[in-house]
């Protein structure tokens, strides 16, 4: 997983940059606890009432819902009303919440590539296990894994930039709110990819809620004048996070060292950047921690240990105020290259091949001269140079 997007090559991200990678995991701002008791019974009717609502006066975000349906829990996941909508114009979303044993949160999971559909809504499944809300969008269009949808297409330009991220997170929370006859107490977003780069650009952007072309299809003696408005569109790179900081976010950003889809070095490169901005390490990361994973690809999988429950993380040090000092990564069995994006936690002990603590950037990790190999507690942090 990478945050290639956040940053290109010194001192500031190129356009080319921009139109890359990035992952990260984050808290966006806290919602005021507002608590009331939030009643389960009659899941069908609360369901069914949500495509009866009017979400068109959703302050930024006038809200319409499509449809809505009650889906039975299974062994894979609890119950849950799922409703499908779209934000004017044309952002659609798809949103599942838990009918019993709600956790008072909302989570937010980014897409991937050029967006334009719901397949990241099986992402959401860790987390539905664990009560959250969770909701997708589409990035403000529909399509297959082509930029088509782009052409002469500014509205849909914006939406996948920057707005669809911002939006989605309001209409999911007032959806939210009716269902459950309370506002989330706390909110947090997770995105690899596409939705690395939309998480920074809200942490950037909306601190407060806490590409478009292929290079092949991009003609840079005739179009070289556009480069400017694409930045714009879709750069994350501003490292100035001071606002982000004072709503009370964190930050984890992690990446892969073998992700050949997004140069690793550009992660590092503006985590640099933005300890300078913001006053020194000390200050930086108090909120915001990059970790690089050895041998990790893009997103998730490879040689390295790629399994890490990051919601965990975060939920450790947003509600339990306890910073991530290490982390540790796994190596598991696969039945295939897919289930690396779909791993169930906790993991099964039985599937674990090795594992490693991988330490806050830049300190780097080395091996203790005893102990299992295999074993993360066999490793340390090692010595500055």
């Amino acid at each position: 997983m990478k945050q290639v997007a956040r940053s290109g090559d010194r001192p500031l991200p190129s356009w080319s940059a921009a139109l890359g990678t990035a992952a990260l995991v984050l808290i966006l701002i806290l919602s005021p606890d507002r608590t009331r008791a939030a009643g389960f019974d009659d899941a069908p009717a609360r369901c069914r009432a949500l495509g009866l609502a009017d979400f068109s006066q959703v302050q930024d975000a006038p809200t319409q819902v499509i449809e809505t349906k009650l889906v039975d829990t299974s062994r894979e996941s609890p119950g849950y009303c799922e409703v499908s909508g779209y934000v004017s114009p044309n952002v659609g979303f798809l949103l599942r919440l838990p009918t019993n044993n709600w956790n008072g949160k909302f989570i937010e999971q980014g897409c991937g590539g050029y967006c334009g559909n719901y397949r990241f809504i099986t992402w959401c499944d860790n987390a539905l296990r664990r009560g959250y809300t969770c909701i997708v969008s589409d990035g403000g269009h529909k399509s297959a894994r082509d930029a088509k949808w782009a052409y002469n297409n500014l509205q849909a330009e914006i939406d996948l930039g920057f707005r669809a991220p911002h939006v989605t997170a309001i209409a999911g929370k007032a959806i939210t709110e009716r269902y459950y006859s309370q506002t989330p107490k706390k909110s947090y977003f997770m995105g690899c990819s596409t939705g690395g780069r939309q998480a920074l650009m809200e942490a950037q952007r909306f601190p407060w809620d806490f590409d478009g072309w292929k290079p092949e299809d991009f003609d840079f003696d005739r179009d070289y004048k556009r480069l400017g408005i694409a930045e714009g569109l879709y750069a994350a790179g501003n490292p100035d996070l001071r606002k982000f900081k004072a709503a009370g976010g964190k930050l984890i950003s992690y990446t892969g060292w073998n992700d050949a889809a997004g140069m690793p070095l550009a992660a590092a490169d503006y985590y640099e950047i933005a300890e300078k901005a913001l006053g020194g390490r000390a200050a930086t990361q108090d909120f915001f921690r990059l970790f690089m994973l050895p041998g990790v690809d893009h997103c998730s999988g490879g040689d390295g240990a790629f399994a890490v429950d990051w919601l965990s993380y975060l939920e450790a040090w947003v509600e339990k105020h306890q910073a991530p000092d290490k982390i540790i990564s796994s190596h598991v069995k696969l039945d295939n290259h897919d289930e690396a994006y779909q791993l169930k936690f906790p993991l099964d002990p039985a599937r674990i091949e090795f594992s490693r603590p991988v330490f806050p950037y830049p300190t780097r990790v080395q091996y203790s001269g005893y102990g299992d190999p295999k074993d993360a507690a066999s490793f340390g942090p090692a010595k500055s140079l």
